[in-house]
């Protein structure tokens, strides 16, 4: 009888197609140094631009300074040091938010192109402008959704390595880790 209720250990065996993935720093590593090497390539390519137009001198700049922040990311895994992540972090956040205004500066304007209070020129000449912004902008939200998405383990990183690096403090610290409050007194 008491055979019958207990569960045998090879119900719970894991299926082959079950727990097989790469780990998440793992990932991150590969994630951050590809995107490293992503705005590198951007700041160079925008850099070529700037030789003909001044503003993308800016986007130059902000891609290279963006790439250096990804490498400490990249670095703070390696080293498993979330002091060095915190700038990248900060710098993705506001990234991002900066992204997201212009975004809705993007929609903004398509719904004044449609009723005719801002005028625009298609810098394709076989568009309509109205089309152009319509297919920009949706084109900029699906990429703004994807890096919204990179952001999440972006941070479960951080928080698995700070997670590791507070628990390796609190067992390596010489200060006793009890309470010492003593029973209530009868006054």
């Amino acid at each position: 009888m008491r055979s019958a209720n207990m569960i045998s250990s090879s119900s719970f065996s894991a299926s082959p197609k079950c727990c097989h993935y790469m780990p998440l720093l793992t990932c991150l590593k590969v994630l951050s140094a590809f995107l490293a090497i992503s705005y590198a390539v951007l700041s160079i390519g925008a850099s070529y631009l700037a030789l003909n137009q001044a503003v993308y001198a800016i986007a130059s700049l902000v891609f290279l300074v963006h790439s250096i922040f990804t490498i400490m990311y990249f670095s703070g895994l390696k080293d498993q040091n979330e002091w060095i992540m915190i700038p990248a972090l900060v710098v993705e956040i506001l990234l991002r938010i900066v992204m997201g205004f212009v975004l809705l500066a993007m929609w903004f304007a398509y719904v004044l192109f449609l009723f005719d209070i801002i005028d625009f020129a298609s810098p394709i000449d076989s568009i309509k402008p109205v089309n152009f912004l319509l297919v920009a902008c949706l084109l900029s939200t699906i990429i703004y959704a994807m890096l919204i998405r990179i952001l999440f383990p972006y941070y479960d990183g951080y928080r698995h390595i700070k997670k590791l690096n507070d628990r390796e403090r609190m067992y390596g610290s010489s200060v006793m880790q009890a309470s010492c409050s003593s029973r209530p007194t009868a006054v």
